[in-house]
């Protein structure tokens, strides 16, 4: 069986580490969101966690200008070719003949992009941030965010982890599986599982695995690629003889 919506060149290969590998549990086993928006003490601690994890994110340098390229698209056995054009922080031209694909390139481009803009520290600020309760979780503390999303975080290694959040009637949950550490000591999402989840009832609705990996553009990470694509190849299967 093979399935491919939107892939782009050269998928990285890489043993998950035995933490990340928990993460697949956590999301089968995953529960239903509220609807209500948590109600917490904030926690001065708490903040200070979820800070000194974004300061460990690799980001797009200040001085990062922009960039073009070539891209080389894998759709169900077909090959597309296309261009893109990305100023910072929100210009992108992504040009594709097939109309359907392009806007789901643009989507998926735009949403790499912007996991590598710096946070908005003024609007950040004023959300407040608590501790979950202590479970011992393998991708770490939650921490609670008093936003809109009602959205929460797991954080360990001054790595985010694990994103929760509630959108409209849907709710989703990434868990990165795999990191890789910078230059610069800062880190970046190599392997992450998102799920979404129907919210009145709790049921999966979509599950993905993505492969992201990364070039140096000046003194910035830009994406090389991402891959999104299941693949199972069942090769000289036999049946059981007795009592195998």
């Amino acid at each position: 069986m093979y399935r491919s919506q939107v892939a782009f060149p050269k998928q990285m290969k890489r043993p998950l580490r035995g933490l990340r590998l928990a993460a697949m549990v956590a999301v089968s086993a995953a529960l239903p969101a509220t609807a209500e928006p948590p109600k917490f003490e904030p926690s001065q601690d708490a903040s200070a966690l979820l800070e000194a994890a974004r300061e460990h994110r690799e980001v797009f340098h200040e001085d990062f200008p922009g960039c073009r390229g070539d891209l080389l698209i894998h759709v169900d056995g077909e090959v597309h070719r296309g261009s893109m054009l990305f100023k910072p922080p929100i210009t992108l031209e992504v040009q594709l003949d097939d109309k359907e694909l392009r806007k789901e390139v643009k989507r998926t481009i735009k949403s790499m992009l912007s996991h590598r803009m710096a946070s908005d520290d003024s609007s950040r600020q004023k959300k407040p941030v608590a501790f979950g309760p202590e479970d011992h979780h393998p991708l770490g503390r939650k921490i609670l965010i008093g936003d809109k999303y009602s959205s929460s975080y797991r954080i360990h290694d001054n790595q985010i982890l694990e994103v929760d959040r509630q959108m409209d009637e849907k709710r989703l949950l990434i868990s990165v599986l795999d990191t890789e550490k910078t230059t610069t000591g800062r880190y970046l999402s190599r392997h992450f599982f998102v799920t979404v989840f129907d919210r009145a009832s709790g049921s999966v609705e979509t599950a993905s695995a993505y492969t992201d990996a990364y070039q140096k553009l000046g003194n910035s990470y830009f994406p090389k690629g991402k891959t999104r694509t299941l693949q199972i190849d069942w090769l000289n299967v036999q049946l059981l003889q007795g009592e195998e």
